[in-house]
């Protein structure tokens, strides 16, 4: 009788572990989603949780404090962003969103161009100084380049 019930939970084990990957896959399938849905109409948009979930907001423009009650970005949306995603355009060029650790464009900086679309996790991403990318965003502007740190 023993043997029966160490099968079945065997079974059990080899189905969980089964679904693993297929989460990991639906949470990319949800930010192509967002993206698919939102594709060229020039924002930033900034999520407070992996995977493209828990929006915090969208811009097209600048902003160089996410802490304040100006710009796209504000309040609580300082140093929040767990995810981000750039569905700019390639109007003149200028296509690459640049985040930074400090407000008014200061600190080390991390670039996030339109061919690479989002980062699910910015656990796996660090601005130039060296420093984790997650929850630590406080500004960002858009440029055509002068980036030497790109998020992947």
């Amino acid at each position: 009788m023993s043997k029966i019930r160490i099968a079945v939970a065997t079974a059990g084990l080899a189905v969980i572990g089964a679904m693993v990957p297929a989460g990991s896959a639906q949470a990319a399938a949800f930010c192509d989603t967002v993206y698919n849905a939102n594709k060229d109409d020039g924002n930033v948009r900034a999520y407070a949780d992996n995977n493209c979930s828990n929006y915090m907001g969208k811009t097209t423009g600048d902003d160089s404090d996410w802490g304040n009650s100006a710009g796209g970005f504000q309040g609580s949306d300082s140093e929040r962003a767990s995810s981000v995603m750039n569905t700019g355009t390639y109007s003149g060029g200028v296509n690459i969103v640049k985040f930074y650790a400090l407000k008014d464009y200061r600190g080390g900086h991390s670039c996030l161009s339109r061919g690479e679309k989002y980062v699910d996790a910015l656990s796996r991403n660090d601005f130039s100084t060296g420093t984790s990318v997650n929850d630590r965003i406080r500004s960002h502007e858009w440029v055509s380049g002068g980036c030497s740190k790109f998020m992947s």
